[in-house]
């Protein structure tokens, strides 16, 4: 009955841990690019690096033309290879 009054659910029991929590990683990464671009940042999406190197500016190589910022972020998974 405790539960219910927090949260509208079907369930007939739940554990609150005051210090636990979790998060829901795509929402997050959402969130950080939603911010990111209203701070003026540019992101290209499916955009293979090929190369980075590193002028006065980082300067990213793809396919079809290069980048150059002062700061990159490098986002990926467990999965990458040859990183």
């Amino acid at each position: 009955a405790q539960a219910r009054g927090m949260v509208n659910t079907p369930y007939h029991g739940a554990m609150y841990e005051k210090l636990g929590g979790h998060m829901h990683p795509l929402n997050y990464t959402l969130g950080l690019a939603r911010a990111a671009v209203a701070a003026g940042v540019s992101i290209h999406e499916n955009s293979v690096a090929l190369r980075l190197e590193r002028e006065p500016a980082i300067r990213v190589a793809t396919a079809n033309g290069s980048v150059r910022a002062r700061h990159v972020v490098l986002a990926g998974d467990a999965l990458l290879q040859g990183l």
